[in-house]
């Protein structure tokens, strides 16, 4: 309950920010044990540092290291054939091999082998996946609870005697197998050989690979083009910005340190945590990624720093002294004000004002206003111009706050 309070919380601020944002499924690492619940806020940015998967059918979203999806529309191989050996010398690449052979990549599995360090012991594992999927580091993590992971080196290699990249799920030693899940049993792949310049073809899980030696997981990176789990969507990859992460911590941490309370029923409980967090100084960065222009900043009113940019242009005292009027009278009405008065050309103000970009610009044009009578009105997120006389200016701005 109390997760679900702060979730909704987070939701209403960022919403009140005025910020493009997806709540997103993600991984716990360190924090918390792997079954917890845990979400990420993500302000949506191409210049953002994370991958998220989302469908809009389903609303399904996840970060990509929690991702699950299932592939689909793949074209495999069913025809029943014996397993084969076949020459590729010099071809070690997914990518060489499917093509030397004039196959799609989805019919080749490539073996993958880890290190995977637990406290002071050390093993190893070897994760089959699809030839054109990519193993995600984290769900390997957290399927085998290892405090670290890490590729096999060259040398771990030949220990084991397996041969860089001719390895196939057949090979024996002493480490440990896992298929990725969305690999059909029944279908027929190329696969490695163990021998240098040979793979083999026609490999079948089923009739190939003893039950007892290997498991399934889900160990593969969701992308764009897969279907959620349900079948109802196709996911799509976006880019985001962190800038709020909750985690509902359950007792790992009060068992790790045994500490222990009454309930209200006087039994002896461990209490459940939650860890919350905004990231309040990055929200700013992530704003600006979010809304700007070639020009500059374009900040949501509800974070600007300023409500209005007053730009003045003007020699004569008299003049100067109606702007400086405007200004107090503006503020008087609650707004906050960066007032232009500097001695710079018009040209100069404008350019600061667009990379500034506070919402709403006022500009005293000395010869506009002594023939016209007029002040100009600038919105800068849609760059709408509005010419006003001095009596509406003030009602005028009131009306376009209140709509932006």
């Amino acid at each position: 309950k109390g997760y679900q309070i702060m979730y909704e919380a987070y939701e209403n601020i960022f919403n009140r920010l005025g910020l493009e944002f997806s709540v997103v499924e993600a991984d716990g690492g360190a924090m918390a044990s792997g079954e917890a619940k845990t979400h990420e806020f993500q302000v949506l940015a191409k210049s953002g540092e994370d991958e998220i998967i989302y469908c809009k059918e389903t609303g399904y979203s996840a970060n990509i290291e929690k991702a699950q999806t299932k592939r689909v529309n793949l074209n495999l191989n069913f025809d029943l054939a014996p397993l084969s050996k076949v020459e590729t010398k010099g071809k070690q690449s997914i990518q060489d091999v499917c093509q030397f052979l004039g196959l799609p990549e989805e019919q080749s599995l490539k073996a993958l082998v880890y290190k995977l360090i637990k406290g002071d012991e050390e093993s190893f594992i070897m994760v089959i996946v699809h030839g054109d999927d990519q193993l995600n580091d984290v769900k390997l993590l957290n399927y085998t609870s290892a405090d670290h992971i890490t590729p096999a080196t060259d040398k771990e290699l030949l220990d084991l005697n397996l041969v860089k990249g001719y390895m196939s799920p057949l090979a024996e030693g002493n480490f440990t197998k896992v298929i990725d899940e969305s690999i059909n049993s029944d279908a027929f792949f190329v696969i490695g050989s163990d021998v240098e310049d040979f793979h083999q073809l026609n490999f079948n899980i089923k009739r190939d690979l003893p039950d007892s030696t290997y498991s399934f997981a889900d160990l593969r990176t969701a992308k764009e083009g897969d279907q959620t789990l349900d079948g109802l969507g196709t996911v799509k990859i976006k880019r985001g910005i962190e800038v709020g992460h909750i985690f509902q911590l359950g007792d790992k941490y009060t068992k790790g340190l045994d500490v222990q309370i009454l309930d209200n029923q006087g039994k002896t409980v461990y209490p459940l945590m939650g860890c919350y967090g905004i990231g309040v100084t990055r929200i700013v960065a992530a704003a600006i990624e979010q809304n700007h222009d070639e020009r500059g900043i374009v900040w949501p009113k509800s974070i600007s720093p300023y409500d209005i940019h007053l730009v003045r242009l003007a020699k004569k005292k008299e003049t100067e002294a109606i702007v400086d009027d405007i200004y107090q009278e503006l503020r008087d009405e609650g707004f906050s004000v960066v007032y232009d008065d500097r001695k710079a050309g018009a040209g100069f103000k404008f350019k600061d004002a667009d990379l500034l970009g506070l919402p709403i610009r006022v500009v005293f044009g000395e010869r506009d206003y002594l023939q016209e009578g007029a002040i100009e009105i600038i919105v800068r997120k849609t760059n709408e111009k509005i010419k006003i006389p001095k009596s509406s200016l003030i009602s005028k701005i009131k009306e376009l706050w209140s709509s932006l």
